[in-house]
């Protein structure tokens, strides 16, 4: 089977070649869709010039992540979907690799990644809720389309964490110490980097109505679902 690779970038044209080298390369991924979320420098025009093969969605307004997630579902041809940070630094074949073999595997399960610098707490649960780098099959979790591109912007990995709980998938947990998200203080500088961080969770907040027993519940069952 063959893996369609999604990744959502805005503003990424010095750090999305990380990305796109090892993908293009690997032999099970056949399609990789970069979707342009409304960058103002030169994301679209890196991507154009690397390879002809990647397939580019782009549009002039910034609309933030989860939309540019579902344009990527929509267009994408495989059911095996693969979803990256376009600020990922250190991705490997061996990567891809453990994401993507299970999954193909079995369709009912679902793969995670946890960073190095993915929240410490997260590392001690061995399970990264918000990560952006996953694996799934698309027909066993079935996304709505529609739905995702009514979500905020950081609540695409939230949306999908329900839908691993309501389909009743499981889960592996992969933590690489050797692949990071660039920091946001790094790309926006300090005090954007934290104004979004702070966004990030103001919108994930907003998904459960500020009920925090909602997200620890949520939590809850998907360790129960994580495979060892």
């Amino acid at each position: 089977m063959s893996v369609s690779a999604i990744i959502p970038a805005y503003n990424e044209s010095e750090r999305i070649l990380r990305i796109l080298k090892p993908l293009i390369s690997h032999r099970l991924v056949s399609e990789i869709i970069v979707v342009d979320d409304g960058s103002i420098d030169m994301t679209r025009q890196t991507v154009k010039q690397f390879s002809p093969k990647i397939r580019l969605i782009s549009y002039r307004q910034n609309k933030g992540k989860s939309y540019a997630v579902s344009q990527g579902l929509k267009a994408s041809k495989n059911d095996i979907i693969l979803t990256l940070d376009a600020d990922l630094k250190g991705l490997k074949h061996k990567h891809i690799d453990l994401l993507v073999k299970p999954v193909i595997k079995d369709s009912c399960v679902v793969a995670l990644a946890m960073c190095l610098n993915s929240f410490w707490m997260y590392k001690l649960i061995n399970l990264d809720p918000i990560t952006g780098v996953r694996c799934f099959n698309k027909k066993a979790v079935k996304p709505d389309v529609s739905k995702i591109n009514s979500l905020s912007s950081f609540d695409i990995e939230i949306y999908l964490n329900k839908l691993i709980l309501i389909n009743g998938l499981s889960i592996y947990t992969y933590y690489f110490n050797d692949l990071l998200n660039t920091p946001k203080s790094i790309k926006f500088g300090t005090f954007n980097g934290v104004r979004n961080d702070i966004k990030m969770i103001i919108q994930i907040s907003k998904y459960y109505k500020f009920n925090l027993l909602g997200f620890t519940q949520d939590l809850y069952l998907l360790l129960k679902r994580v495979k060892t």
